[in-house]
């Protein structure tokens, strides 16, 4: 659902209303454009045009496109979810090398493959946001810029990775509180604390009797 609607809060609440009430399940899969950097690989490197790319990207999705498109919410799923009365809410957020840097064999092979899914769709992501719908740049305007941003992606010399987040919760039965908690649980636990106390008190009064 990457960048495609306008609101993915009203997704989550939608989704909420629809599902079945104990045993429906919402999972939610999203990137987050913004990149990160442990070793300051990426914030020492000059003209690093990918990550130019992704601020325009931010900007053209929520100021340029109409209705705006925001890209950066995939951190912000789980509060939404809570909120629209999911339980159970749990997130998994991965990191994805944005290239093969890594010397771990499975992020590095991780990388390769995400270096390849944005080499390929680099310009069908381009189009809509830098295009007539986003900044008005003309096609040759967009491959130029593009170039360097190619480039940068295959710069293993940078160290940049995205994180990619894993959202899942689930909607209440009718018989259970916000919590997941059935409603009366916890009055339950409460009358049987009573009740034992005054089983309790009762033995106490029968005790001082039997002594008098």
């Amino acid at each position: 659902m990457f960048g495609s609607l306008s609101s993915f809060k009203s997704l989550i609440e939608n989704s909420f209303k629809y599902l079945n009430p104990g045993s429906g399940f919402l999972e939610c899969q999203e990137w987050l454009l913004d990149l990160y950097c442990d070793d300051n690989t990426l914030q020492n490197a000059k003209d690093y045009a990918f990550g130019e790319w992704v601020n325009y990207a931010h900007e053209a999705s929520e100021q340029s496109l109409d209705p705006p498109r925001p890209l950066r919410i995939a951190h912000k799923i789980k509060g939404w979810m809570e909120e629209a009365g999911f339980v159970d809410v749990h997130e998994k957020i991965d990191m994805v090398p944005v290239n093969g840097w890594s010397k771990d064999p499975h992020l590095k092979n991780v990388g390769k493959w995400h270096m390849a899914n944005w080499l390929n769709g680099l310009g069908g992501f381009s189009y809509g946001l830098f295009g007539p719908m986003g900044f008005g740049w003309s096609p040759t305007e967009i491959e130029v810029f593009l170039i360097n941003v190619r480039k940068s992606l295959q710069n293993r010399k940078v160290h940049a990775y995205q994180n990619f987040y894993i959202v899942t919760g689930r909607k209440p039965g009718e018989d259970e509180g916000m919590d997941g908690e059935e409603e009366g649980e916890d009055d339950e636990k409460g009358k049987g604390k009573d009740e034992g106390e005054e089983e309790e008190e009762e033995s106490e009064e029968e005790s001082e009797e039997d002594e008098e």
